[in-house]
């Protein structure tokens, strides 16, 4: 926890003083979408939200590869509601994050791509919430999700106006958050346990945020030079 607090630190410094070596900094606010790939149940069903405040760093003149560095909250999760079969399934997983990420920008066109990767770091215990019937399957609540995620990330972002982007994200676990989760199947009678079996659990999430960058006037200085 020391070292992400020390990043942060960091991030917001480089965010407010480093003009004179065209570093930009930028806020972020959006929400996402998740779900836990191995949970048995599907579909990106969990809400949440993320924020962030960041640098980006120029790698040439014309400004067309950067680096980008965040300092970010989210929430990711699952959950699933199947009010017919008596089924619930809730879990909020709150990350403070660490993106690094490689982008390409258009600059006439207003477009940027970038990859990267991310470490994450649970701040607080998730709760998993369940409810089912005796026909459903039980996901052992005793094994514990991993504190920390590392996962990999696909962006593209847009102008809007000015220093206003919006920006989508994809993102995914490289290792489990959670490791050999037992899944229990009760018999049609529910008096016992005929089925048995462990899967590795992966978060899996979309976002879409706007993006603020200050002092952004790189495309501008684009096309005056085309001109």
């Amino acid at each position: 926890m020391r070292k992400i607090i020390v990043i942060a630190i960091i991030t917001i410094a480089l965010s407010a003083i480093c003009n004179a070596q065209n570093i930009k900094g930028f806020v972020t606010a959006g929400t996402t979408l998740s779900q836990i790939d191995g949970d048995e149940v599907y579909g990106f069903k969990k809400l949440g939200f993320v924020g962030s405040v960041g640098a980006v760093i120029p790698l040439e003149s014309k400004d067309r590869w950067l680096v980008s560095i965040e300092t970010m909250f989210s929430q990711r999760g699952a959950r699933e509601e199947r009010s017919k079969k008596t089924y619930h399934y809730n879990v909020t997983l709150p990350y403070v994050e660490i993106p690094v990420m490689l982008h390409f920008a258009d600059q006439k066109g207003g477009w940027t791509f970038g990859l990267g990767l991310s470490y994450s770091r649970l701040v607080s215990t998730p709760k998993e919430t369940f409810h089912w019937d005796t026909t459903r399957f039980i996901p052992n609540t005793e094994t514990p999700f991993r504190k920390n995620d590392f996962s990999v990330i696909a962006d593209i972002r847009f102008t809007i106006w000015r220093g206003l982007k919006f920006n989508f994200r994809y993102q995914y676990s490289i290792a489990p958050i959670k490791k050999d989760w037992e899944f229990m199947l009760r018999s049609s009678n529910g008096d016992e346990f005929n089925e048995k079996w462990t899967r590795n659990a992966y978060n899996n999430s979309l976002s879409a945020r706007l993006i603020w960058v200050f002092n952004d006037n790189s495309t501008n200085n684009y096309k005056k030079k085309k001109r």
